[in-house]
């Protein structure tokens, strides 16, 4: 698919959207999105708002009086964002962080969290049927907090490892107090993964370990053969394989990154934001990424995501 060139210029009624962070990291977002909007004739634009901790909700009122119809929120500040935030989506409250803001029409500020619906919807493209899926999830930090809630939501007993096992167990018992019933398991990283990871057979990274080629930044043992038949998922957003994922793939493990969640994460914001069902292929296209089979594939279906996933 040929990427569209905008030849309208931005004008008075342009709508803007962003990225909230500092600083002003290089990530694809802007060019997806602004090929997304141009691919689909809307007169909009994404752009990145770099905004130092201190100016966090100067910044926000600033959304509302520059008529902004949203943005998204870089990790760094989506614990603190809620402070400021009209009003909170349940998954936000639970979490306890808001990765997407909507302006709705009376200037109101409100809170979403979306990274679990993606990282859902990319789990659907692996394994259709969520039915016996035993999932482990490398790390409790906020990452964690979304990947959890959405396993924990699916009726999924799910096992967290993690070097801080106070961590583990804060966020076990502030998901238990929001989803009754649920079984959940910690263990202490690394002296307990292979206890941990002997019965798993879906393997999440929230971690930001593993990323790039620093073979001393690891997070599976060479000598610990990965569970036979496990999907093994890194959340680390790189178009190049992490470390960890290379280590899976050469044990013969299917892989997923977290570039794909960028994206469903991307469409599931444009979504929100326009009402119109965002172009995947443009998306990835514009990234420099190809869209796979498997992502083309899976398209019809991402399109019907409010039904798959039960909010």
């Amino acid at each position: 698919m040929l990427l569209k060139q905008r030849k309208d210029p931005i004008d008075s009624h342009t709508r803007l959207v962003g990225l909230i962070g500092y600083p002003a990291r290089p990530w694809p977002m802007p060019v997806m999105y602004n090929a997304a909007f141009d691919a689909l004739d809307l007169n909009w634009r994404y752009v990145p708002l770099p905004v130092s901790g201190g100016q966090l909700r100067e910044a926000l009122i600033g959304l509302r009086a520059l008529g902004f119809a949203g943005a998204q929120v870089a990790t760094h500040y989506q614990r603190d964002v809620l402070t400021y935030l009209d009003e909170l989506s349940p998954a936000a409250e639970t979490i306890g962080a808001a990765n997407l803001i909507q302006v709705d029409a009376r200037g109101r500020l409100l809170g979403d969290n979306t990274h679990w619906h993606g990282f859902l919807n990319i789990l659907r493209t692996v394994s259709p049927s969520l039915d016996g899926l035993r999932p482990l999830v490398i790390g409790a930090g906020d990452a964690a907090r979304s990947v959890v809630y959405a396993l924990s939501r699916q009726g999924l007993a799910v096992t967290i490892l993690d070097q801080h096992i106070d961590l583990a167990i804060d966020l076990v018992h502030r998901l238990r107090h929001a989803l009754d019933e649920h079984s959940f398991s910690v263990y202490r990283w690394p002296d307990d993964l292979g206890q941990a990871a002997a019965d798993a057979n879906l393997i999440i990274n929230t971690t930001d370990a593993g990323i790039g080629y620093d073979t001393n930044n690891f997070v599976w043992p060479s000598d610990l053969p990965f569970p036979p038949d496990a999907v093994v998922f890194d959340l680390a957003c790189q178009l190049d394989e992490t470390l960890f994922l290379r280590q899976a793939r050469a044990g013969g493990r299917r892989v997923v990154g977290g570039f794909q969640l960028l994206v469903y994460e991307a469409a599931l914001a444009f979504e929100k934001w326009t009402g119109r069902i965002p172009p995947y292929e443009v998306m990835f296209e514009a990234a420099g990424q190809t869209p796979t089979e498997e992502t083309t594939r899976d398209t019809a279906w991402a399109r019907d995501w409010q039904r798959l996933v039960q909010f």
